[in-house]
């Protein structure tokens, strides 16, 4: 069941996002041009030069069983492109998680790029991660489409994080993802919901 779970929330992730249907997020906020997430305890900001491209709070959970997985629709810009993040209780080490996602992409990938499978640092906390790039193939309408994507997987305490960027236009940019997702930066586990917008600030503008 986990490893079914796992290969789909990849696919979510990956070919679903663009008919989203979510509800905004109750344990989410969005500070500026920053989203934090006191539940899972991770933000995620749209760097100033960024013009075109906003930021919102959104949310839809996945279920199978008595497992859940959430996705954060976060960032969209120009286009088709969109960043999100998926976000799975999980017993996986990272490696048997990557293992996992591999499997699951598998099934829409045309081609893999030569820096995929890469070994990177996420976070300030410095937990080691996988990049993956690839060029998938979806459905968009009733047309079969190519588009190119990277996704960046940790796994901090019990959860499995997934941030993806993803662009099914000819305009993929790579550096400006990049760019976005390294902003990324784990909080402490269940702030409260209660917590003042200002309190919010207090964890963007210390980093913590």
């Amino acid at each position: 069941m986990k490893k079914r779970l796992s290969s789909f929330l990849i696919i979510l992730l990956l070919v679903t996002i663009w008919v989203y249907n979510a509800d905004a997020a109750p344990n989410a906020k969005v500070v500026g041009r920053t989203y934090v997430n006191g539940k899972y305890g991770f933000q995620i900001s749209l760097p100033d030069d960024l013009t075109k491209w906003s930021i919102q709070a959104k949310e839809e959970k996945v279920s199978v069983g008595d497992i859940t997985a959430t996705v954060f629709n976060i960032i969209t810009g120009p286009s088709q492109a969109v960043v999100n993040v998926g976000v799975e209780e999980t017993t996986y080490s990272l490696r048997s998680y990557f293992e996992l996602t591999m499997a699951g992409c598998e099934l829409l990938v045309r081609k893999w790029e030569k820096e995929s499978t890469r070994v990177i640092v996420i976070g300030e906390e410095k937990l080691d991660g996988y990049e993956l790039i690839a060029t998938f193939s979806g459905i968009i309408g009733d047309v079969e489409t190519e588009y190119k994507s990277i996704q960046w997987i940790a796994i901090r305490d019990k959860y499995a994080y997934v941030i993806t960027g993803r662009d099914t236009s000819k305009n993929f940019d790579i550096d400006v993802f990049r760019k976005i997702m390294s902003t990324f930066k784990f909080l402490s586990i269940a702030v409260s919901e209660e917590k003042s917008t200002a309190t919010m600030w207090g964890y963007i503008r210390n980093g913590l």
